[in-house]
């Protein structure tokens, strides 16, 4: 029976390999593809052709009404108690500053 049995894997075998057997002349096309960057007519390349156009696409859009909203609420700030103290404060603090300056100090303020 085990002599059935490696007879009939031996014949499998060699009918595979000879059915299955693969040609051994592999052919490759040796072209070299040469890989030119594509550009459009104005010579951009694709990157700053994408931004050129973002851009106009920017301008020639209309404002939302958030950003109107905005312009008018910039233009419309009213000054308060808060931002008034802060730049007097500053312009005090200044002051005091260039009043007591050391004479090191005043030198190189001079020189400059």
């Amino acid at each position: 029976m085990d002599e059935n049995y490696l007879i009939s894997l031996m014949v499998a075998f060699f009918f595979g390999l000879a059915f299955f057997k693969k040609d051994t002349k592999i052919s490759f096309d040796t072209q070299e593809v040469s890989r030119i960057p594509s550009r459009n007519t104005s010579g951009h390349t694709g990157v700053s052709h994408y931004l050129q156009k973002k851009q106009d696409l920017r301008q020639e859009m209309n404002p939302t009404g958030v950003a109107k909203y905005l312009v008018l609420k910039e233009a419309d700030l009213p000054v308060s108690s808060v931002s008034k103290y802060i730049a007097r404060q500053s312009v005090l603090a200044n002051i005091v500053a260039e009043e007591n300056k050391s004479g090191v100090e005043k030198y190189l303020s001079n020189r400059s």
